[in-house]
């Protein structure tokens, strides 16, 4: 499970960095919000998978009871193009 929040964040901050101009760029900044906690301009390991983590609990909070997005506890691959598709959404 490490690895695919690893790999979800990887991808979440390529969304908002890796965007077309015209795309709006918020996945960034709230990425940024989240885990910038310590508010010093720096984020550390620790704080990214934190805010990672976050965005994970609260999609499977919300996608807990549709079988297409959870299975036996853990987000399918349309959960997880969800939860980015959330994250990006987010400002």
């Amino acid at each position: 499970m490490k690895k695919a929040l690893i790999a979800a964040a990887m991808l979440a901050v390529g969304l908002g960095i890796g965007a077309p101009a015209s795309a709006d760029p918020g996945a960034f900044e709230w990425l940024m919000k989240q885990a910038e906690l310590s508010r010093d301009g720096a984020v550390t390991k620790q704080q990214f998978l934190d805010a990672m983590g976050r965005a994970y609990d609260q999609a499977m909070a919300k996608m807990k009871n549709d079988p297409k997005r959870v299975q036996r506890g853990m987000l399918t691959e349309d959960g997880m193009r969800e939860l980015l598709a959330d994250i990006y959404r987010s400002v």
